[in-house]
């Protein structure tokens, strides 16, 4: 279980913003109640009384990146209509110069900056709605747990920035307008002001390791939504008695009928 040490969240370690729990221990319990209800083979030990007090609020660490975007256009429309005339059909193409321009606020694109983190564990469970962050204080943490980040902002720059220009891209040539086809001639995208919010976000978790091979399994939920993913081991032992129920009766019948 991470450990929350207060030393460890001082300086550059201290966190800009923090979306607080929303969602206490009693109905997250009630969450991951309803959620196992629905799964009819996975093993008992996964939801025993002792499992189940393992359920653990935690803070994960996150980058949240913004920045200004100024973006252009060039690109050539093609309007084309056809109608005939008697025994003549007749294409018209009318083609027009188009030209986009504008400036776009990008905010709270989030990277994940713990590199032990289960990826499927700690992403599953968004979105988030960013506009519910604080500033950070400890007291938020009282009662939780919290990860420290061991990837600094640095390590996302590049591709972060590439997701942001793409989407400036994509976003300017979907207001084209109507047009038949459009050939886009240049399209530039150019980043501001960039910055970095170093971030925690609310994540209940429950993990089970599999005594037979080893494998860790898992249960997460949105500490603000209540959004839930998982993946559950398998009671083979249920299955297998499933199959039986099912199929030396089938086999049975089938035997019966060809025996007659």
């Amino acid at each position: 279980n991470p450990v929350v040490v207060s030393q460890r969240l001082k300086g550059t370690y201290h966190p800009d913003r923090i979306i607080p729990f929303a969602i206490d221990r009693k109905k997250a319990l009630e969450i991951f109640g309803q959620w196992i209800g629905t799964k009819k083979y996975v093993p008992r030990d996964f939801y025993s009384s002792d499992q189940v007090e393992k359920l653990t609020g935690v803070y994960f660490p996150y980058w949240l990146y913004g920045c200004q975007v100024k973006a252009s256009m060039d690109a050539r429309g093609d309007k084309v209509s056809t109608w005939a005339a008697g025994n003549i059909r007749y294409t018209k193409t009318d083609q027009y110069d188009v030209s986009r321009q504008g400036t776009m606020e990008v905010a709270n694109v989030p990277r994940n900056a713990l590199s032990k983190a289960n990826r499927r564990l700690v992403e599953g469970v968004f979105p988030f709605d960013m506009e519910k962050q604080k500033e950070f204080h400890m007291g938020y943490l009282s009662g939780f747990f919290a990860e420290n980040r061991d990837m600094e902002s640095g390590k996302f720059v590049q591709e972060v920035e590439q997701e942001v220009e793409a989407y400036a891209r994509q976003s300017l040539t979907g207001q084209v307008g109507d047009y038949s086809s459009v050939q886009v001639r240049s399209c530039q995208a150019r980043l501001e002001k960039p910055s970095w919010k170093y971030t925690l976000l609310p994540v209940w978790t429950l993990t089970y390791k599999d005594k037979r091979n080893g494998r860790i399994y898992y249960f997460a939920c949105n500490g603000q939504s209540g959004k839930i993913c998982g993946e559950l081991p398998v009671d083979r032992g249920r299955l297998g008695r499933l199959f039986a129920s099912i199929f030396l009766p089938v086999a049975a019948v089938l035997l019966a009928v060809g025996y007659m």
